[in-house]
């Protein structure tokens, strides 16, 4: 009897001691990061942020469609083409008004057109670094003038030019569609309004200083 019961006491500490060592042991846990051995969605050759978004790789972080890179390229030429005409003006005027105008449209538009061309080469947009031959010709028109008719071509070219500036920073300022580009377009747009403006009021003192024509 005691032997039986000694046996049985025995069998019940083996089973307790079992029992216990498997609630002891670390449960098996699931590979970590990688569930299902499937490569890596957020590796260094994933193309994506660890985030889930898409990473830039270095690109341009948007890309703008055609009427804003039309106008990323048109005001380019525009530009450039302000800039020279009146480069000239500043050596060729012969009143101290327009000289004074092409002094501050050269100084602005140089400006203007080194940031477009910064906005233009993050959107990976090709503009022009140099008049093209149809934009020449009228610097070069405009070179041939002396004295009031040199003054009056160049203040009508540059009524002219920044008319159609501003016209088209405006429409691009309120319906462009790149934010990058459309904020440059409202930036600079009351430049362009207040360079037409100049112009203008140089354009008006030049009549009222013209000598009147008999009749």
């Amino acid at each position: 009897m005691v032997r039986t019961i000694a046996m049985w006491a025995v069998t019940v500490l083996a089973s307790l001691g079992l029992a216990l060592a498997q609630m002891g042991s670390p449960q098996s846990q699931p590979p970590s990061g990688n569930p299902g051995g499937n490569p890596s969605s957020t590796g260094p050759n994933s193309g994506m942020s660890p985030m889930g978004t898409p990473s830039t790789m270095g690109y341009p972080t948007s890309m703008p469609r055609a009427d804003d890179k039309r106008f990323l390229q048109e005001t380019a030429m525009a530009e450039l083409t302000e800039v020279e005409v009146s480069k000239l003006a500043t050596q060729k005027a012969s009143t101290e008004g327009v000289r004074q105008l092409a002094q501050k449209l050269t100084a602005e538009n140089e400006q203007a057109n080194q940031e477009l061309r910064k906005l233009a080469e993050t959107k990976a947009v090709q503009v022009a670094d140099g008049l093209d031959s149809k934009h020449k010709a009228r610097v070069d028109k405009l070179a041939k003038l002396e004295g009031t008719a040199f003054d009056k071509a160049y203040v009508k070219e540059i009524s002219h030019e920044t008319r159609d500036d501003a016209t088209e920073f405006q429409s691009e300022a309120q319906g462009g569609t790149d934010p990058e580009v459309k904020s440059f377009a409202t930036r600079v747009l009351p430049m362009v309004q207040a360079e037409n403006k100049a112009a203008k009021h140089v354009g008006d003192e030049g009549k009222e200083s013209s000598p009147p024509t008999g009749k």
